[in-house]
């Protein structure tokens, strides 16, 4: 079995395939549905999140990085672009609910892992790696 694959890579029958390149925005359209669905009885919470979500998207380097190309970098240049306007204030206030990086992109806010929180589920953000 091993031989005839390595047969079929010689002729070039089986090629490397290539990963596919998500930019922010098509998580972001799984995250507004997720947020719909998980808080449908809380109106201003879904209100709260798209909010934020839409000022995230406004910023087009953000919103066409791809997912694992955003770092501290592109995310400071973000809050640098924020400040330039809105006052520091309101920057800092979005600041204040913004999870880590690290904690948002493996699926945690404020410390804590999703799959504790009610329910258990979260949005498959992973499976665009």
């Amino acid at each position: 079995m091993e031989s005839a694959h390595r047969t079929r890579l010689a002729r070039g029958e089986v090629g490397i395939s290539t990963r596919k390149h998500v930019t922010l925005l098509e998580p972001a359209e799984i995250f507004k549905t997720f947020i719909g669905r998980r808080s449908a009885e809380r109106p201003e919470t879904i209100k709260f999140y798209r909010s934020k979500l839409r000022r995230l998207l406004e910023y087009k380097p953000l919103a066409a990085a791809q997912i694992n190309a955003i770092d501290e970098t592109l995310i400071e240049q973000y809050v640098q672009h924020r400040r330039e306007t809105v006052s520091p204030a309101a920057v800092n206030r979005d600041q204040s609910h913004r999870p880590s990086t690290r904690d948002l992109f493996r699926g945690r806010s404020r410390g804590q892992d999703p799959k504790d929180s009610a329910g258990g589920s979260r949005p498959a953000f992973g499976a665009f790696d």
